[in-house]
């Protein structure tokens, strides 16, 4: 072990790493199926090197275009900024078709600058009811529509700016 190793955990696994390594993991969350839909609701984590100056909504308008380009029916529903367990995040629905199935798929994006280089970007994918209900479980239920009995007092983000 040196001195200027950094310790990470990964997985719940303890790991002793030079500081120089990039990170590029990625982690994905199934959430429980729903039998009444197609699409297996998900959540994606991954970090994104962040350009001197660049903002999280800067990010998340590169990525657009990119997503643009790649599928001409990628379309922006809302955006706006929310701050998350204490960090300011750019978030943003959109929806496009997949290719592959031509099903209809519904992101919700929420992207935060962490540690001094990085960008850390959550996705969650599915239909608009599975976005909600996997928002509220992340404590993220002001992004969506509120379901009912729920009480706003308990919620772990609160809303910065509102769509339009």
């Amino acid at each position: 072990m040196k001195r200027d190793d950094t310790l990470r955990v990964v997985h719940g696994l303890r790991l002793l790493l030079p500081p120089t390594w990039e990170d590029s993991s990625i982690y994905r969350f199934n959430a429980p199926p729903n039998e009444s839909e197609k699409l297996q609701p998900n959540v994606m984590v991954s970090r994104h090197v962040k350009n001197p100056g660049d903002s999280p909504e800067r990010f998340l308008e590169l990525t657009n275009l990119d997503a643009k380009k790649a599928d001409a029916t990628y379309e922006v529903l809302r955006e706006g900024t929310v701050i998350y367990l204490d960090q300011v995040s750019a978030w943003q629905d959109a929806k496009f078709t997949d290719a592959r199935t031509g099903e209809l798929v519904h992101q919700r994006r929420v992207v935060a600058a962490t540690w001094p280089n990085h960008f850390t970007l959550l996705t969650l994918t599915g239909t608009p009811r599975a976005l909600d209900a996997m928002s509220l479980e992340l404590g993220l239920e002001h992004l969506g529509e509120v379901p009912a009995g729920v009480r706003e007092g308990g919620v772990m983000a609160a809303l910065v700016s509102k769509p339009d």
